[in-house]
């Protein structure tokens, strides 16, 4: 492995507290420690997850990266490999393109990877292979997320009311059934996460109804919303959806 491949890696920031907690970290030194990757790995990692491969069993909970790499130190890893905290080992049968987001959900690893060579861009991680996953609309996914027990895909195409324009679409998958959150968004969703109990998404607003782009929408339940008090002032509004 040559010098520059080394320098793809992962570190760890700790700090030992004293007994009074208040303060601790104003007197401590934080330093930035190993992640357990002896080499680092020979290509930049794109997308990081939590993993409990066992559910309630006793294997602990794993670290799991993804990216354009297919070595982990001297440990051959095609495009994800996991950390349980002591020993890193490979994932799967090898990732192609850019894995760009990666989740657990359900016990099982779900990954989308730009630049995918079979053409699908959504990967599941089943019996240890991956195999491909497609949602019934496809278009050309963007995001994943879990929340409240189903998987999201956020996925975007152009709007045919407004040629040149994104349209995108959130679907939830429960395990056996699709649905969709809302109508279709004059979005391009980037990233999902739960916030207290409230599902944000991020992403890029293409609504010439508003005078500066909205990157963070909430889901109420019902319909996409902005966020909070806007720069003008403006209450919380809903989001503009196609042809309106």
């Amino acid at each position: 492995m040559n010098r520059h491949a080394q320098r793809f890696g992962f570190a760890i920031v700790a700090c030992v507290f004293g007994a009074a907690a208040a303060s601790a970290w104003a007197q401590c030194e934080p330093t930035w420690h190993a992640g357990g990757l002896t080499y680092g790995v020979n290509n930049p990692v794109s997308a990081l997850t939590t993993w409990d491969p066992d559910g309630p069993g006793p294997s602990p909970v794993e670290l799991v990266i993804a990216g354009q790499f297919d070595h982990v130190g001297d440990l051959p890893a095609a495009g994800a490999a996991a950390w349980d905290g002591v020993t890193w080992r490979a994932i799967g049968n090898g990732l192609t393109g850019l894995p760009w987001s990666i989740v657990d959900y359900q016990g099982e690893l779900f990954v989308f990877s730009m630049g995918s060579s079979n053409s699908i861009p959504i990967h599941r991680l089943h019996n240890g292979a991956w195999e491909n996953f497609v949602p019934p609309i496809l278009e050309s996914p963007n995001a994943l997320g879990v929340f409240q027990g189903r998987l999201l895909v956020g996925t975007v195409a152009e709007d045919p009311a407004n040629p040149g324009h994104p349209l995108g679409h959130v679907l939830a998958w429960d395990g056996t059934q699709w649905s969709q959150l809302g109508a279709p968004i004059r979005m391009t969703p980037f990233v999902f996460h739960d916030f207290a109990g409230s599902l944000i998404m991020g992403g890029s607003l293409d609504d010439p109804g508003f005078t500066s782009p909205i990157s963070t929408l909430l889901w109420d339940g019902t319909a996409w919303r902005s966020m909070g008090i806007g720069g003008n002032g403006r209450p919380p509004i809903p989001v503009r959806t196609s042809g309106k």
